[in-house]
């Protein structure tokens, strides 16, 4: 899978800091998961259309992951 200038993904990152000498840090970036949400090649007739479906799509996931942690439950993604 190739990711091009115009998809539209879901990055997670984490922070690690890692110790040196002379209690200094280093802060690294450490890119966890990438999912493609949207690859359709945007024009600028159906711009307004695709961006209202992403984020349908995105409030669709964060209601999901609320209800799981009403639920007490974990709510696992497929990446």
């Amino acid at each position: 899978m190739r990711f091009r200038i115009g998809d539209i993904v879901e990055a997670q990152i984490s922070f690690i800091a890692i110790p040196l000498k002379n209690r200094q840090y280093k802060m690294l970036v450490v890119l966890r998961a990438i999912t493609l949400i949207d690859s359709k090649p945007l024009t600028v007739g159906n711009f307004l259309s695709d961006i209202v479906n992403v984020v349908e799509k995105v409030k669709h996931r964060m209601r999901r992951l609320h209800e799981c942690r009403a639920e007490g439950r974990r709510y696992k993604r497929s990446v």
